[in-house]
C-alpha cells in the first residue's frame, strides 16, 4: 500500500486535489464515516476537483490514498487557552485510525481521551485473554521441584535448615512486567475520575470490572517500564496488547498524545478532531463567564433557549449567548459564529432572536483575522433593532487581555441595572 498523504488546510479554506486521490473507477473515492458527517466537502470546477474545510480540526483521512490536516487559525499556545476555559472535548472517529506522537502538554480533554482508548484496548486484551509468560521462582523446600541451586542450599544448612532444598523452577502466570503496568495504569484512571460526570462514572465502572482480571498481579516494580519497552517484547505482541501497553507507559509517565499536528509512529490510535464550531462558542461564553465574576457585574451569562415566536412552542430561539440582570430578566443577546466575517444568513438568524427575545441590540461575535477586523463595530439598524458585530483575535499573543477586553466591551453595551429593554420585555421570561 502506498503512503498516505497528508495536505494541510487551514479551517474553512480550500485545497485543489489531485484527482486521481480521489476518483477510483470513475467515482469519488471517499471514507463515508467522514463523508457523511460534513467534516468537508468536495466540488468539481473548470476540471479541478477542490476540497473545502469545515470547522473540524484534526487529521482527517479521506480514503487510503490522502488525509487532510485541517489546522485552526490561531497559535498552537492559544489553543491550550481556548481549549481549558471551553472546556472542550474531542471527537472520536470510529472506525478511523492515526499515528500519534508524545506531548508534556496536559489537557483534560485529550486524557479523556486517552482514557477511553485504553478502555477499548483493553476489552479486546481481556477477551483475547491476558497476556502469560515464564517467570523463574526460586524457593528453599522440603518437597523440591525443578532444579536443585546447590550453593543455595549449603548456605541455607549453614545456617542450621538441613531439612530444605534451594531449587529454582519456571511457572507460567500473569504477574509479568506487561500485565503490572496495564494494572497500574488502570488504577491511576480510577483515582483521575470521580463521579461527577456519567461518562467518567461508566468508565470508573469498566475499569473496575477489568481490575477483577488483574486480581494475581502484583504491584508496579521500578524495572517493569525498561522490560516492557523493549522492541523485542512488542515485536511478539498483538497490536492491542502493544497499543494498551504503551498507552499504560504513558499514562503513568505523564504525558500524552499529540493531537496538534501529525507526528508518526510512537501508537496508533482512534483519529481526533475538534468541532471549532462547537468550542469557539463554548470558549466565548465561559470566558464572559469568568470575566463577569472578576467584575463583579452581578450578570449572568448563559446559553439560550426559549420558543421563538409568542404563540408556538416550536420551533426554538436557540442564542449563543444570553446575558441576564441580577432580577433574571435577559439584557443581552450575543450569537457566536467561528469564521472571519458575518454573512446575511448570520444577520437574519440574529435580528430574528433579537425579535423574539425583545432586546434593542444583539451581538454578532467573530474570529477577526487581522486589527481592522477587531473590535465592536456597527452592521445596521431595523426598526428598533440594533445590529452590532464584534472580532476577536484568537491569534492575539495576550489571549487573556483580548477576553478582557471582550467582556468589557459586551457589559458595557447592556442597558443600565433596572432599565426597560425594549417594548414588550416583560413578555420574555
Amino acid at each position: 500500500m502506498s503512503p498516505l498523504t497528508v495536505l494541510t488546510v487551514p479551517s474553512r479554506d480550500s485545497i485543489e486535489i489531485d484527482s486521481a486521490d480521489l476518483i477510483v473507477d470513475g467515482r469519488l473515492s471517499l471514507n463515508p464515516a467522514v463523508e457523511e458527517k460534513g467534516y468537508f466537502s468536495v466540488h468539481y470546477q473548470a476540471k479541478k476537483l477542490t476540497l473545502t474545510a469545515g470547522p473540524h480540526c484534526g487529521l482527517i483521512p479521506i480514503n487510503e490514498r490522502i488525509a487532510i490536516d485541517v489546522q485552526p487559525k490561531m497559535p498552537i499556545g492559544n489553543l491550550n487557552r481556548v481549549f481549558d476555559v471551553a472546556m472542550g472535548r474531542l471527537v472520536r472517529l470510529e472506525g478511523l485510525g492515526r499515528s500519534y506522537g508524545a506531548s508534556s502538554d496536559q489537557r483534560a480533554a485529550v486524557m479523556d481521551f486517552m482514557a477511553h482508548e485504553f478502555l477499548r484496548y483493553l476489552r479486546m486484551v481481556v477477551a483475547a485473554g491476558l497476556h502469560k509468560s515464564y517467570v523463574q521462582k526460586i524457593e528453599t523446600t522440603s518437597n523440591p521441584r525443578g532444579r536443585i541451586l546447590l550453593k543455595e542450599t549449603l548456605r541455607q544448612w549453614g545456617r542450621g535448615s538441613t531439612g530444605k532444598l534451594t531449587t529454582s523452577y519456571f511457572e507460567h502466570s500473569l504477574n509479568i512486567p506487561e500485565n503490572r503496568l496495564i494494572k497500574a495504569a488502570a488504577m491511576v484512571l480510577m483515582k483521575k475520575f470521580d463521579n461527577r460526570r456519567e461518562d467518567h462514572r461508566q468508565l470508573r465502572r469498566e475499569l473496575g470490572g477489568m481490575l477483577r482480571y488483574f486480581s494475581s498481579v502484583s504491584g508496579l516494580r521500578p524495572s517493569d517500564y525498561v522490560i516492557s519497552s523493549r522492541d523485542e517484547i512488542h515485536a511478539r505482541l498483538s497490536s492491542e496488547r502493544s497499543a494498551v501497553i504503551r498507552l499504560s507507559e504513558m499514562l503513568l509517565q505523564g504525558r500524552q498524545v499529540q493531537i496538534d499536528r501529525q507526528s508518526g509512529g510512537l501508537l496508533d490510535l482512534s483519529a481526533v478532531v475538534i468541532n471549532f464550531d462547537h468550542l469557539f462558542e463554548d470558549y466565548v461564553r465561559n470566558s464572559l463567564v469568568l470575566h463577569a465574576a472578576t467584575m463583579t457585574t452581578g450578570n449572568v451569562v448563559e446559553k439560550g433557549k426559549k420558543p421563538l415566536f409568542d404563540d408556538r412552542k416550536k420551533p426554538e430561539a436557540e442564542p449563543d449567548i444570553v446575558i441576564k440582570d441580577q432580577q433574571g430578566q435577559v439584557v443581552g443577546l450575543v450569537e457566536v459564529k467561528y469564521k472571519s466575517w458575518p454573512n446575511r444568513s448570520d444577520h437574519n438568524q440574529a435580528i430574528t432572536y433579537a425579535a423574539s427575545y425583545r432586546i434593542n441590540e444583539v451581538i454578532l461575535l467573530h474570529q477577526a483575522d487581522n486589527q481592522h477586523d477587531a473590535g465592536m463595530a456597527h452592521i445596521g439598524t431595523v426598526g428598533p433593532y440594533k445590529l452590532t458585530r464584534y472580532g476577536l483575535r484568537l491569534d492575539s499573543t495576550d489571549l487573556v487581555e483580548e477576553e478582557r477586553l471582550l467582556a468589557a466591551t459586551v457589559f458595557k453595551q447592556l442597558p443600565p441595572q433596572g432599565a426597560p429593554v425594549a417594548p414588550d420585555a416583560a413578555a420574555v421570561g
